[in-house]
């Protein structure tokens, strides 16, 4: 008995001090507690926010603890005694704030978010490397919000030097003096048929998408061809952003949804869509007797893998529809317009780059796309023609680039640009003498909404004649393919002050139509060989002060499709051709402020003009000239805005023994002022003005009573002989910001033609001998009211 209670009290003893030396260990210490800092309204990580501690309302106290938030925004703090504490939060990029924190802090703490500096991103147009010697860079964030660009980034082109003012209704760019169609428009390097919606209301390529637009009035370099006017070049975003992002815009004319999010670490996507209601809102504004309403939607997809530190690729889908009722009431019957078109296109295209070397990479880029245009002028027609034409086309490119830089002095770009256009189209129209250029049709409002339907095709404006005999048909089949392989090369001299730059494109352009009708027959095949030369020579005359550019080029493009139906065209017309010269000073007059000048002389051989025997043929001529000035001021302290003026003359003539006149878009003077001012309270004001000579216009003398049609028939006076009024406009816009924690909301107030000009766009000729003359004139003030969130 005493043996067992010895061992019991052996095994007590044992677990008591078992127990003890558990109890004695130390007990282990909670790590500190870590906390996030983030951007008011973006939800953004900010790094470098210094961090201090007090007492709570001891904002000059002892500082209890101190800590500095890393890359991803995140700090921790020590363990302090249960109470409420200040936190001071400040740094170079955010402004000085302050919150409270209680002491036991929870398991999962809320994240802190601080207001940051309001930062202006300055861009200076880069001379060097950039390949285009003549080039305004505009980003989103300088442009979004001036007045008259309704959130739109691409419609700032309109206020650039060298653009012309497009006629109400047609969303089309007049660049030095060419022809809207001789502009090309490009989305990464990818072609697109239409830049802009019904009136250059919106561009087709949501905002939302753009990180910066490139401007090139003429003289481009050698990968890129096929036009003989500008170039315009969006370079879009692609989504990296750690977290869900998005954008809702609404106001009087559409509204946008814009999402981005991560999938992976590595994969990236964004998607977005947009749709119009201003057609509910036009006929309150409008109450003439030409009506045009529109309805448009777009879309987009991007997709972004960064496969290795040397590999990444992307994805981007985007597409839009258009579509435009446009009517002119009019008790004649030769006057009255009766249109409905429906447009549509869409691409999808592939982006792989790789980089070899800090000195040397490869792009390669596909893309595939289609597209659907459909006019019908009904039974009444256009003055009584009726006519009615649907396309659908399929459109193709690859771009393949090797870049390699050889030594300090010597690299150069080696790559090939392949365009192709396969299409189907019908024809349904009288043959007659097209009206071409001139602007032959005696109706004023008949001329906006074939200005409007023309802007939409994807196929050539051609689609009026003079003809008023039965309708004809033709099914067309079109092919051309384009290969044109390039080399750009660029010497440096003198420590890199003087820049050389040497530059070939050759195209093979394979043209197949094959034509259904029961009239001609389908031409054979052509191939075309095409060598275009350009070189450019840029020099720094006083370093950072002074620059000059110096250069020339060739240029060929093809005749518009409508233009080669062997039916209602002429298969066998040749390129048309231009050869451009420049000369540009640039000069920095302050360290923000800039001055850029240039001189232009552009050539246009071998144009598409109309002719009565076969349609169409190629001895048209073409010369523009002129100068323009861009003075801009970058942002500095909440101010900045640019003058543009535009000096230039654009003529024609259609045969050589005949005489020049005005080309039907020249303007004499085109002058824009932007300026855009940031007041504090998160307001912005932005006000823009625009001056413009009138268009030419050809006088109606008086008419002829046509007994079959029961109207008069138009004797017109000298072609374009005559001005329009001239064109000026004051728009204004007023935005306010709320920033709150997880999102941001912005509301503007935007007032365009502020004083309600009434601006003439076009004549208009009614009653007996049509001697009643009346002005076709745009909108009058158009407020547009918005609201956008970020979150």
């Amino acid at each position: 008995m005493n043996r067992m209670r010895a061992r019991g009290l052996l095994l007590l003893l044992l677990a008591l001090l078992f127990v003890g030396a558990v109890e004695a260990q130390p007990t282990p210490l909670s790590p500190p507690p870590s906390f996030l800092v983030l951007q008011k309204g973006t939800r953004e990580p900010v790094a470098g926010v210094a961090i201090t501690v007090r007492a709570a309302g001891s904002s000059q106290g002892p500082v209890v603890a101190a800590a500095h938030s890393d890359e991803s925004g995140q700090f921790s703090l020590p363990i302090l005694p249960s109470g409420v504490y200040t936190l001071s939060f400040s740094g170079s990029q955010v402004r000085a704030t302050t919150a409270s924190l209680r002491v036991p802090i929870p398991a999962q703490p809320s994240p802190f978010f601080v207001p940051t500096r309001t930062s202006f991103q300055t861009v200076v147009r880069a001379r060097f490397p950039s390949r285009q010697p003549i080039e305004t860079t505009l980003t989103k964030q300088e442009v979004q919000r001036i007045a008259g660009n309704q959130n739109d980034v691409i419609k700032a082109v309109q206020n650039l030097p060298g653009v012309a003012r497009p006629p109400f209704g047609a969303g089309q760019i007049v660049v030095w003096g060419s022809a809207p169609q001789d502009t090309r428009a490009y989305v990464d390097g990818i072609p697109i048929p239409r830049l802009y919606h019904f009136g250059g209301l919106r561009s087709t390529v949501s905002a939302e998408l753009i990180d910066e637009l490139r401007f090139v009035p003429g003289g481009y370099s050698a990968d890129y061809g096929r036009g003989l006017g500008g170039l315009i070049s969006v370079k879009t975003h692609l989504p990296t952003e750690n977290r869900v992002h998005g954008t809702v815009t609404l106001d009087l004319i559409d509204g946008a949804l814009h999402v981005r999010a991560p999938i992976t670490p590595r994969l990236h996507v964004a998607a977005g869509l947009r749709m119009s209601w201003i057609s509910a809102f036009l006929p309150l504004l409008n109450k003439s007797n030409t009506q045009l309403s529109p309805f448009y939607w777009d879309y987009h997809l991007a997709l972004a893998a960064k496969l290795s530190p040397s590999d990444a690729l992307d994805l981007f889908v985007f597409g839009s529809t258009s579509d435009i009722t446009a009517r002119v009431t009019d008790p004649d019957p030769n006057n009255r317009v009766d249109i409905a078109s429906k447009s549509y296109f869409g691409r999808a295209r592939l982006r792989y780059v790789h980089r070899f070397s800090p000195r040397a990479d490869l792009l390669l880029m596909p893309s595939v796309g289609g597209d659907t245009f459909k006019v019908d002028t009904g039974d009444l027609g256009l003055g009584g023609l009726p006519v009615k034409l649907f396309v659908r086309q399929l459109s193709y490119t690859l771009r393949s680039e090797l870049r390699h830089t050889l030594w300090t002095w010597l690299d150069y770009a080696l790559g090939v640009d392949v365009e192709g256009t396969k299409a189907q189209i019908d024809t349904e129209a009288p043959l007659g003498p097209p009206l071409g250029d001139s602007q032959g049709i005696p109706v004023g409002g008949g001329d906006m909404v074939r200005d409007a339907s023309n802007s939409e095709s994807p196929f050539g404006g051609s689609l009026f004649s003079d003809a008023s005999g039965p309708a004809l048909r033709e099914r067309l089949h079109f092919h051309l393919l384009s290969v044109a392989p390039y080399l750009i090369s660029n010497f440096w001299f003198a420590d890199r002050r003087v820049h050389l730059s040497p530059q070939l494109r050759v195209s093979v352009d394979t043209l197949i139509l094959d034509s259904t009708n029961d009239y001609v027959p389908s031409p054979p095949r052509r191939t075309l060989f095409l060598v275009e030369p350009r070189l450019f020579l840029r020099a720094v005359l006083v370093p950072d002060r002074l620059r000059v550019t110096l250069g020339t080029g060739l240029y060929h493009q093809p005749p518009q499709g409508a233009e080669l139906s062997p039916l209602f065209g002429n298969p066998t017309l040749p390129w048309q051709i231009a050869t451009v010269y420049l000369l540009g000073l640039d000069a920095t007059l302050l360290p923000l402020l800039t001055l850029e000048t240039q001189a232009f002389f552009k050539d246009l051989r071998s144009l598409t003009v109309p002719d009565a025997a076969q349609n169409f043929d190629a001895d048209g001529m073409g010369r523009s000239y002129g100068v323009q000035a861009l003075l801009r001021q970058a942002p500095f302290r909440g101010l900045h805005g640019w003058v543009a003026y535009t000096l230039s003359r654009s003529e024609r003539r259609d045969h050589p023994h005949q005489p020049w006149r005005p080309f039907r878009l020249d303007q004499t003077h085109v002058l824009t002022l932007v300026v855009s001012y940031q007041l504090p309270w998160g307001l912005d004001v932005s006000a823009r003005f625009r001056y413009v000579t009138g268009n030419p216009t050809t006088r109606v003398v008086g008419g002829v009573r046509d007994l079959m049609y029961q109207g008069y028939t138009a004797l017109l006076d000298e072609p374009l002989a005559e001005r329009l009024p001239d064109f000026h406009q004051l728009d204004l816009r007023i935005d306010k910001t709320f920033v709150l924690n997880r999102f941001r909301l912005g509301l503007f107030v935007e007032l365009l033609n502020a004083y309600n000009r009434r601006n003439p766009e076009a004549e208009s000729y009614a009653g007996r001998q049509l001697f009643q003359r009346s002005l076709v004139t745009s909108l009058p003030i158009f407020p547009n009211l918005g609201l956008r969130a970020d979150f």
